[in-house]
Protein backbone atom coordinates (compact mmCIF):
# COMPACT_ATOMS: atom_id res chain seq x y z
CA UNK A 1 0.00 0.00 0.00
CA UNK A 2 1.17 3.39 -0.77
CA UNK A 3 2.13 6.34 2.00
CA UNK A 4 -1.00 7.83 3.51
CA UNK A 5 0.14 11.19 2.25
CA UNK A 6 -0.51 13.00 -0.76
CA UNK A 7 -4.00 11.19 -1.71
CA UNK A 8 -7.35 12.68 -1.48
CA UNK A 9 -10.84 11.66 -1.33
CA UNK A 10 -13.00 11.73 -4.69
CA UNK A 11 -16.21 9.80 -4.09
CA UNK A 12 -18.09 7.24 -1.90
CA UNK A 13 -19.42 4.05 -3.37
CA UNK A 14 -21.74 3.67 -0.27
CA UNK A 15 -23.22 -0.26 -1.85
CA UNK A 16 -19.27 -1.37 -1.99
CA UNK A 17 -17.40 -3.25 1.26
CA UNK A 18 -14.25 -4.81 -0.14
CA UNK A 19 -11.91 -6.52 2.48
CA UNK A 20 -8.66 -5.24 0.42
CA UNK A 21 -8.05 -2.12 -1.34
CA UNK A 22 -7.91 -2.20 -5.76
CA UNK A 23 -4.84 -0.40 -5.85
CA UNK A 24 -3.22 1.57 -9.08
CA UNK A 25 0.08 4.04 -9.39
CA UNK A 26 -2.33 6.98 -9.22
CA UNK A 27 -5.72 5.69 -7.96
CA UNK A 28 -7.56 3.08 -5.52
CA UNK A 29 -10.60 1.82 -4.24
CA UNK A 30 -10.02 0.96 -0.82
CA UNK A 31 -12.22 -0.31 2.59
CA UNK A 32 -13.34 1.86 5.17
CA UNK A 33 -10.73 1.11 7.46
CA UNK A 34 -7.84 2.33 5.39
CA UNK A 35 -5.13 4.55 6.52
CA UNK A 36 -5.04 6.94 3.90
CA UNK A 37 -8.63 7.12 5.07
CA UNK A 38 -8.13 8.36 8.00
CA UNK A 39 -5.16 10.47 6.82
CA UNK A 40 -7.74 12.54 4.89
CA UNK A 41 -10.92 12.51 7.17
CA UNK A 42 -8.14 14.85 9.54
CA UNK A 43 -6.95 17.10 6.81
CA UNK A 44 -10.91 16.99 5.46
CA UNK A 45 -13.15 16.23 8.49
CA UNK A 46 -16.27 16.03 6.58
CA UNK A 47 -15.18 13.13 4.69
CA UNK A 48 -16.01 11.04 8.34
CA UNK A 49 -19.40 11.41 8.09
CA UNK A 50 -20.11 9.81 4.84
CA UNK A 51 -17.64 6.89 5.90
CA UNK A 52 -19.17 6.41 9.62
CA UNK A 53 -22.80 7.02 9.28
CA UNK A 54 -24.44 4.37 6.40
CA UNK A 55 -26.53 1.68 7.78
CA UNK A 56 -28.99 -0.50 5.67
CA UNK A 57 -32.46 -0.29 5.98
CA UNK A 58 -33.31 -1.99 8.90
CA UNK A 59 -30.33 -0.12 11.03
CA UNK A 60 -27.32 -1.99 10.54
CA UNK A 61 -24.02 -0.50 10.19
CA UNK A 62 -22.29 -0.15 7.03
CA UNK A 63 -18.78 0.71 5.92
CA UNK A 64 -18.94 2.37 2.11
CA UNK A 65 -15.64 2.03 0.50
CA UNK A 66 -14.30 5.12 -1.07
CA UNK A 67 -12.27 6.34 -4.39
CA UNK A 68 -9.32 8.15 -3.71
CA UNK A 69 -6.92 9.66 -5.71
CA UNK A 70 -3.29 10.96 -5.29
CA UNK A 71 -2.65 14.36 -5.51
CA UNK A 72 0.25 14.81 -7.39
CA UNK A 73 -1.45 12.56 -10.19
CA UNK A 74 -1.48 13.92 -13.77
CA UNK A 75 -4.31 16.43 -14.31
CA UNK A 76 -6.33 14.51 -16.01
CA UNK A 77 -6.02 11.33 -13.80
CA UNK A 78 -8.29 13.42 -11.70
CA UNK A 79 -10.81 14.35 -15.03
CA UNK A 80 -14.04 12.85 -14.20
CA UNK A 81 -13.82 11.11 -17.19
CA UNK A 82 -10.28 9.75 -15.81
CA UNK A 83 -12.39 8.44 -12.50
CA UNK A 84 -15.53 6.83 -13.85
CA UNK A 85 -13.18 5.05 -16.42
CA UNK A 86 -10.68 3.67 -13.45
CA UNK A 87 -13.88 3.05 -11.26
CA UNK A 88 -15.86 0.81 -14.49
CA UNK A 89 -12.55 -0.71 -15.58
CA UNK A 90 -12.99 -2.12 -11.94
CA UNK A 91 -16.45 -2.47 -12.15
CA UNK A 92 -16.50 -4.66 -14.82
CA UNK A 93 -13.47 -6.47 -14.32
CA UNK A 94 -15.39 -7.77 -11.35
CA UNK A 95 -18.69 -8.45 -13.29
CA UNK A 96 -16.96 -10.17 -16.36
CA UNK A 97 -15.38 -12.58 -13.95
CA UNK A 98 -18.73 -13.21 -12.18
CA UNK A 99 -20.96 -13.71 -14.89
CA UNK A 100 -19.37 -17.09 -16.08
CA UNK A 101 -19.12 -18.30 -12.77
CA UNK A 102 -22.11 -17.68 -11.60
CA UNK A 103 -24.16 -19.29 -14.97
CA UNK A 104 -24.85 -22.73 -13.85
CA UNK A 105 -23.84 -22.37 -10.12
CA UNK A 106 -26.43 -22.60 -7.48
CA UNK A 107 -25.29 -19.98 -5.22
CA UNK A 108 -24.12 -16.61 -5.81
CA UNK A 109 -20.76 -16.00 -4.90
CA UNK A 110 -19.71 -12.89 -7.24
CA UNK A 111 -21.52 -9.76 -7.75
CA UNK A 112 -23.67 -9.34 -10.99
CA UNK A 113 -24.69 -6.25 -11.00
CA UNK A 114 -22.86 -2.38 -11.68
CA UNK A 115 -25.12 -0.67 -9.24
CA UNK A 116 -22.63 -2.28 -6.31
CA UNK A 117 -20.21 0.59 -7.52
CA UNK A 118 -22.16 3.59 -8.30
CA UNK A 119 -20.84 6.66 -6.81
CA UNK A 120 -22.69 8.15 -4.24
CA UNK A 121 -24.04 12.14 -5.57
CA UNK A 122 -22.85 13.61 -2.15
CA UNK A 123 -19.18 14.87 -1.28
CA UNK A 124 -18.12 17.72 1.27
CA UNK A 125 -18.76 21.25 -0.47
CA UNK A 126 -15.43 23.14 -1.66
CA UNK A 127 -15.17 25.43 1.40
CA UNK A 128 -15.73 22.26 3.58
CA UNK A 129 -18.95 23.73 5.52
CA UNK A 130 -21.56 21.27 4.28
CA UNK A 131 -22.20 17.90 2.47
CA UNK A 132 -22.97 19.10 -1.22
CA UNK A 133 -25.70 17.05 -3.39
CA UNK A 134 -25.18 16.86 -6.70
CA UNK A 135 -27.16 15.59 -9.58
CA UNK A 136 -29.26 15.92 -12.71
CA UNK A 137 -32.57 16.43 -10.32
CA UNK A 138 -31.15 18.11 -7.59
CA UNK A 139 -28.04 20.88 -6.56
CA UNK A 140 -28.83 21.06 -2.66
CA UNK A 141 -26.44 21.01 0.65
CA UNK A 142 -27.06 18.97 4.25
CA UNK A 143 -25.16 19.80 7.49
CA UNK A 144 -22.83 16.86 8.61
CA UNK A 145 -24.30 15.92 11.73
CA UNK A 146 -27.76 15.53 10.51
CA UNK A 147 -26.20 13.13 7.78
CA UNK A 148 -27.83 9.39 7.75
CA UNK A 149 -26.89 7.43 4.64
CA UNK A 150 -28.31 4.28 3.36
CA UNK A 151 -27.14 1.74 1.02
CA UNK A 152 -29.76 0.48 -1.79
CA UNK A 153 -32.40 -1.75 -0.72
CA UNK A 154 -32.47 -3.37 -4.13
CA UNK A 155 -28.85 -5.02 -3.80
CA UNK A 156 -28.33 -8.59 -1.09
CA UNK A 157 -27.72 -7.17 2.08
CA UNK A 158 -24.62 -8.84 3.11
CA UNK A 159 -22.50 -7.66 0.62
CA UNK A 160 -19.76 -9.22 2.59
CA UNK A 161 -20.26 -12.48 1.48
CA UNK A 162 -20.07 -11.97 -2.40
CA UNK A 163 -16.32 -12.10 -3.42
CA UNK A 164 -15.18 -8.90 -5.44
CA UNK A 165 -12.74 -10.92 -8.01
CA UNK A 166 -11.45 -8.93 -11.31
CA UNK A 167 -10.28 -10.74 -14.11
CA UNK A 168 -7.12 -10.96 -14.05
CA UNK A 169 -6.72 -11.86 -17.60
CA UNK A 170 -8.74 -8.51 -18.46
CA UNK A 171 -8.25 -6.16 -16.30
CA UNK A 172 -3.96 -5.35 -16.73
CA UNK A 173 -4.83 -4.95 -20.08
CA UNK A 174 -7.65 -2.05 -18.99
CA UNK A 175 -5.08 -0.45 -16.41
CA UNK A 176 -2.43 -0.34 -18.99
CA UNK A 177 -4.84 1.62 -21.73
CA UNK A 178 -6.24 4.00 -18.36
CA UNK A 179 -2.38 4.85 -17.76
CA UNK A 180 -2.22 5.63 -21.42
CA UNK A 181 -5.06 7.55 -21.64
CA UNK A 182 -4.99 9.86 -18.91
CA UNK A 183 -1.31 10.03 -17.14
CA UNK A 184 1.01 10.30 -20.18
CA UNK A 185 0.84 12.68 -23.11
CA UNK A 186 -0.50 11.14 -26.17
CA UNK A 187 -1.84 12.56 -28.90
CA UNK A 188 -5.55 11.29 -29.32
CA UNK A 189 -6.45 7.66 -30.36
CA UNK A 190 -9.45 6.64 -30.94
CA UNK A 191 -9.38 3.05 -29.80
CA UNK A 192 -8.92 4.56 -26.20
CA UNK A 193 -11.60 6.63 -27.18
CA UNK A 194 -14.07 3.96 -28.46
CA UNK A 195 -12.54 1.43 -25.84
CA UNK A 196 -13.96 3.81 -22.42
CA UNK A 197 -17.12 4.99 -23.90
CA UNK A 198 -17.80 0.94 -24.79
CA UNK A 199 -17.12 0.08 -20.77
CA UNK A 200 -19.27 2.94 -19.64
CA UNK A 201 -21.85 1.69 -22.15
CA UNK A 202 -21.75 -1.48 -20.39
CA UNK A 203 -21.76 -0.15 -16.59
CA UNK A 204 -25.52 1.13 -17.68
CA UNK A 205 -26.12 -1.92 -19.21
CA UNK A 206 -25.14 -3.98 -16.23
CA UNK A 207 -27.42 -2.12 -13.50
CA UNK A 208 -30.44 -4.13 -12.55
CA UNK A 209 -32.98 -4.04 -15.14
CA UNK A 210 -35.33 -2.27 -13.05
CA UNK A 211 -35.84 -0.56 -9.04
CA UNK A 212 -38.79 -1.78 -8.19
CA UNK A 213 -41.32 -3.80 -10.21
CA UNK A 214 -40.84 -4.41 -13.39
CA UNK A 215 -42.14 -5.74 -17.30
CA UNK A 216 -40.55 -7.02 -20.56
CA UNK A 217 -40.36 -3.75 -21.74
CA UNK A 218 -38.31 -2.76 -18.60
CA UNK A 219 -35.77 -5.59 -20.11
CA UNK A 220 -35.08 -4.23 -22.64
CA UNK A 221 -33.49 -1.32 -21.98
CA UNK A 222 -30.32 -3.42 -20.64
CA UNK A 223 -30.50 -5.65 -23.96
CA UNK A 224 -29.97 -2.46 -25.98
CA UNK A 225 -27.48 -0.84 -24.19
CA UNK A 226 -25.57 -4.28 -24.26
CA UNK A 227 -25.56 -4.21 -27.82
CA UNK A 228 -24.45 -0.35 -27.80
CA UNK A 229 -21.34 -1.72 -26.08
CA UNK A 230 -20.60 -4.01 -28.47
CA UNK A 231 -20.86 -1.78 -31.64
CA UNK A 232 -18.99 0.80 -29.62
CA UNK A 233 -16.25 -1.07 -29.45
CA UNK A 234 -15.96 -1.68 -32.81
CA UNK A 235 -16.74 1.95 -34.14
CA UNK A 236 -13.71 1.93 -36.67
CA UNK A 237 -13.90 6.25 -36.26
CA UNK A 238 -13.21 8.23 -39.27
CA UNK A 239 -11.84 5.93 -42.32
CA UNK A 240 -8.58 6.82 -44.34
CA UNK A 241 -10.71 7.81 -47.35
CA UNK A 242 -12.12 10.94 -44.85
CA UNK A 243 -15.36 9.18 -44.75
CA UNK A 244 -17.05 8.20 -41.03
CA UNK A 245 -16.69 4.58 -40.42
CA UNK A 246 -20.36 2.93 -38.52
CA UNK A 247 -19.95 0.02 -36.25
CA UNK A 248 -22.49 -2.86 -37.49
CA UNK A 249 -23.16 -6.46 -36.72
CA UNK A 250 -20.90 -7.53 -39.17
CA UNK A 251 -18.16 -5.76 -37.28
CA UNK A 252 -19.47 -6.97 -34.08
CA UNK A 253 -19.40 -11.14 -35.57
CA UNK A 254 -15.98 -10.52 -37.11
CA UNK A 255 -14.55 -9.50 -33.65
CA UNK A 256 -16.60 -12.39 -31.35
CA UNK A 257 -15.32 -14.84 -34.37
CA UNK A 258 -11.52 -14.51 -33.28
CA UNK A 259 -11.83 -16.00 -30.27
CA UNK A 260 -10.31 -19.69 -30.12
CA UNK A 261 -11.83 -22.19 -28.33
CA UNK A 262 -11.17 -25.38 -26.67
CA UNK A 263 -14.17 -27.19 -26.83
CA UNK A 264 -15.85 -28.60 -30.62
CA UNK A 265 -19.57 -26.93 -30.01
CA UNK A 266 -17.80 -23.55 -29.85
CA UNK A 267 -15.91 -24.03 -32.72
CA UNK A 268 -18.54 -25.27 -35.05
CA UNK A 269 -20.11 -22.59 -37.16
CA UNK A 270 -23.48 -24.39 -37.74
CA UNK A 271 -25.88 -21.70 -36.76
CA UNK A 272 -27.44 -18.76 -38.62
CA UNK A 273 -29.62 -15.94 -37.75
CA UNK A 274 -31.43 -13.04 -40.29
CA UNK A 275 -29.14 -12.86 -43.54
CA UNK A 276 -26.06 -14.70 -41.58
CA UNK A 277 -25.75 -18.10 -42.31
CA UNK A 278 -22.25 -20.36 -41.16
CA UNK A 279 -21.87 -18.49 -37.45
CA UNK A 280 -20.45 -20.30 -34.52
CA UNK A 281 -22.21 -20.31 -31.20
CA UNK A 282 -21.26 -16.99 -29.17
CA UNK A 283 -22.03 -15.45 -32.63
CA UNK A 284 -25.25 -16.65 -32.43
CA UNK A 285 -26.09 -15.73 -29.24
CA UNK A 286 -24.72 -12.24 -30.17
CA UNK A 287 -27.19 -12.60 -33.21
CA UNK A 288 -29.76 -13.35 -30.44
CA UNK A 289 -29.15 -10.27 -28.31
CA UNK A 290 -29.06 -8.05 -31.31
CA UNK A 291 -32.71 -9.07 -32.74
CA UNK A 292 -33.91 -8.53 -29.20
CA UNK A 293 -32.35 -5.11 -29.28
CA UNK A 294 -34.47 -4.29 -32.16
CA UNK A 295 -37.37 -5.84 -31.50
CA UNK A 296 -37.99 -3.88 -28.27
CA UNK A 297 -36.66 -0.72 -29.23
CA UNK A 298 -38.36 -0.41 -33.02
CA UNK A 299 -41.62 -1.51 -31.43
CA UNK A 300 -41.74 -4.60 -32.62
CA UNK A 301 -44.27 -7.09 -31.12
CA UNK A 302 -42.61 -8.97 -28.06
CA UNK A 303 -43.61 -11.58 -25.39
CA UNK A 304 -41.43 -13.33 -22.69
CA UNK A 305 -39.91 -15.71 -24.58
CA UNK A 306 -38.01 -12.82 -26.26
CA UNK A 307 -35.93 -12.38 -23.13
CA UNK A 308 -34.50 -15.96 -23.60
CA UNK A 309 -31.53 -17.67 -25.83
CA UNK A 310 -33.32 -19.16 -28.35
CA UNK A 311 -36.56 -17.94 -27.45
CA UNK A 312 -37.13 -20.68 -25.38
CA UNK A 313 -37.95 -19.74 -21.85
CA UNK A 314 -36.31 -23.41 -20.52
CA UNK A 315 -33.30 -21.65 -21.36
CA UNK A 316 -30.77 -18.74 -19.88
CA UNK A 317 -31.90 -15.32 -20.15
CA UNK A 318 -29.80 -12.75 -22.59
CA UNK A 319 -29.21 -10.83 -19.07
CA UNK A 320 -27.13 -13.56 -18.16
CA UNK A 321 -25.71 -14.31 -21.00
CA UNK A 322 -24.48 -10.43 -22.39
CA UNK A 323 -22.01 -9.78 -19.98
CA UNK A 324 -20.38 -13.45 -20.75
CA UNK A 325 -20.12 -12.48 -25.04
CA UNK A 326 -19.04 -9.04 -23.82
CA UNK A 327 -16.31 -10.77 -22.29
CA UNK A 328 -15.39 -12.70 -25.33
CA UNK A 329 -15.52 -9.49 -27.04
CA UNK A 330 -13.42 -7.23 -25.34
CA UNK A 331 -10.76 -10.17 -24.61
CA UNK A 332 -10.30 -10.67 -28.66
CA UNK A 333 -10.40 -6.96 -28.82
CA UNK A 334 -7.25 -6.55 -26.03
CA UNK A 335 -6.15 -9.21 -28.04
CA UNK A 336 -6.34 -11.48 -24.79
CA UNK A 337 -8.51 -13.83 -26.27
CA UNK A 338 -5.84 -16.21 -27.77
CA UNK A 339 -5.32 -20.33 -26.56
CA UNK A 340 -3.05 -19.75 -23.98
CA UNK A 341 -2.36 -23.54 -22.09
CA UNK A 342 1.04 -22.75 -20.27
CA UNK A 343 3.10 -20.25 -18.97
CA UNK A 344 6.41 -18.47 -20.30
CA UNK A 345 8.14 -20.93 -18.04
CA UNK A 346 6.43 -24.24 -20.24
CA UNK A 347 4.07 -25.48 -17.02
CA UNK A 348 0.66 -25.87 -17.40
CA UNK A 349 -1.33 -22.41 -16.75
CA UNK A 350 -3.94 -24.02 -14.16
CA UNK A 351 -5.91 -20.85 -13.50
CA UNK A 352 -5.90 -19.81 -17.12
CA UNK A 353 -7.53 -22.99 -17.87
CA UNK A 354 -9.96 -23.40 -14.98
CA UNK A 355 -11.01 -19.64 -15.93
CA UNK A 356 -11.19 -20.26 -20.14
CA UNK A 357 -13.12 -23.36 -18.85
CA UNK A 358 -16.31 -21.50 -16.77
CA UNK A 359 -16.50 -19.59 -19.62
CA UNK A 360 -17.00 -21.95 -22.15
CA UNK A 361 -19.34 -23.60 -19.58
CA UNK A 362 -21.33 -20.69 -19.69
CA UNK A 363 -22.22 -20.01 -23.14
CA UNK A 364 -22.85 -23.90 -23.30
CA UNK A 365 -25.15 -23.71 -21.08
CA UNK A 366 -26.89 -22.18 -23.31
CA UNK A 367 -27.66 -25.39 -25.04
CA UNK A 368 -29.59 -27.07 -22.30
CA UNK A 369 -32.55 -26.04 -20.45
CA UNK A 370 -32.01 -25.14 -16.58
CA UNK A 371 -31.76 -27.87 -14.20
Amino acid sequence: MSSSDNWKFCFLLHNLELKAAFESEFMAIVPNNDARLAKIIADEPLVAPLIQNFTDQQGKQKCPCALIGRTDAPHQIGSLEGIIGFRNIFALSCLLYAWPQTIGSRNVSFPQWSDFFDFYPMRPSKDGTFLHTLSPAIDGGCLPEKFKGQVSPNLPPDVNSLKFQPDDQILPLLLDVWKKEFAETNSPDWTRTVLFRSLEMAYQAARLPSNSRYTIYDFGTPIALWVSAFEVLVHPGMLPDGKKGKADIEKVMNLLGQALWRDLRLKHTEHQIKNLVNVNLVQKLYGELYEARNDFLHGNQVDHSRLFCFRNEHRRSLIEIAPVIYKVALGCSLGQFGDTRTTSDGQPNYKEHFERSALENALLATLEDRK
